[in-house]
């Protein structure tokens, strides 16, 4: 059997990708549109070699992946254009099919309603930076057990602040599956129950960082998070909604994010976009509207049998 050198194999790789775009490139274009295009096409490959992904043939999770990365970036619309026109010539000029699919185009969408300003200019919370939060929560103090708890059940379950805030020990129930959470409305007539599974990642785990916050607060009954003063006396009252994004912008802060791209609506809105940059879980998200907000979409949760279909399980938290 033959040695298997990586480099030698990767280099070849990256020479018949450089071949396949040059032939592309050598069509009816001006030399400034093709300068553009191989740049744009050489930071996307170099981008891909840096996350150990394969730039040809381009998948649609990779390919959603980096316009998310740029639009974090501050990069503006017509950027963004270019850059999606570099990886589609090099695919379709080395012969692959368009990546340019259904699934990659639903979220450009959403990118481009980001850019115009129909959506929301606050950024979702999305997988990466939940878990660089996350980690700097290393400490074993009260508040910032609570602040865990709060970011992964609000990620995990894609719950308003007015939801989280209003969540009480009672309407918290734990199993083997996870977490079954009662949501009310102000009437305290039930509205919607919402299964959160246990996470792969236990760094990240809901379920876990909930018992976690019950056990250290001993609190058994009343509302689930409240605030807690300098001497770690825990307060008989509920958080407000405000307090719900300060204790995101604070952490956002803490890890060099500027804080100010986003809002305590970033926690719930982060699950959905980072299943829309996942396209095989797309089709698992289920088409439910909720009053005054067309952006996101919740798992109907009739029964048990939605722990495994779980939006945050299938992604891999």
């Amino acid at each position: 059997m033959e040695n298997f050198n990586i480099e030698l194999e990767l280099n070849s790789i990256k020479i018949k990708q450089n071949e396949y775009f040059e032939a592309g490139v050598k069509k009816e274009l001006s030399d400034s549109t093709k300068r553009l295009l191989h740049y744009h096409w050489t930071t996307f490959v170099e981008w891909c070699e840096k996350h150990e992904f394969p730039p040809l043939p381009t998948n649609e999770q990779v390919y959603s992946l980096y316009m998310t990365h740029h639009l974090f970036k501050g990069s503006k619309i017509n950027t963004l254009k270019m850059k999606i026109h570099a990886i589609n010539w090099a695919n379709n000029n080395a012969g692959f099919n368009s990546p340019y699919t259904i699934n990659v185009q639903k979220v450009w969408f959403e990118i481009v309603k980001i850019q115009n300003g129909v959506l929301d200019h606050k950024l979702p919370l999305v997988l990466q930076i939940l878990r660089l939060i996350i980690r700097s929560l290393n400490s074993n103090s009260l508040t910032e057990k609570r602040d865990r708890a709060i970011i992964l059940i609000g990620y995990y379950g894609a719950l308003r602040r007015s939801e989280l805030v209003n969540l009480t020990f009672e309407n918290i129930h734990v199993s083997e599956s996870g977490l079954t959470i009662e949501l009310f409305s102000n009437n305290s007539i039930p509205t919607e129950t919402v299964q959160v599974a246990y996470s792969i990642d236990e760094s990240i785990c809901p379920v876990r960082s909930f018992c976690s916050w019950k056990e250290a607060s001993g609190l058994e009954v009343g509302p689930v998070f409240r605030a807690i003063n300098l001497h770690g006396h825990i307060s008989d009252k509920k958080l407000s909604d405000r307090s719900v994004a300060l204790i995101l912008k604070k952490h956002l802060s803490v890890i060099g994010i500027d804080d100010t791209l986003f809002s305590g609506h970033s926690i719930r809105s982060g699950l959905t976009v980072s299943a829309l940059i996942n396209p095989e879980l797309y089709t698992l998200v289920q088409q439910r509207h909720r009053p005054n907000d067309k952006l996101l979409k919740r798992y109907k949760s009739n029964s048990d049998d939605l722990f495994s279909e779980n939006a945050a399980k299938d992604i891999g938290l």
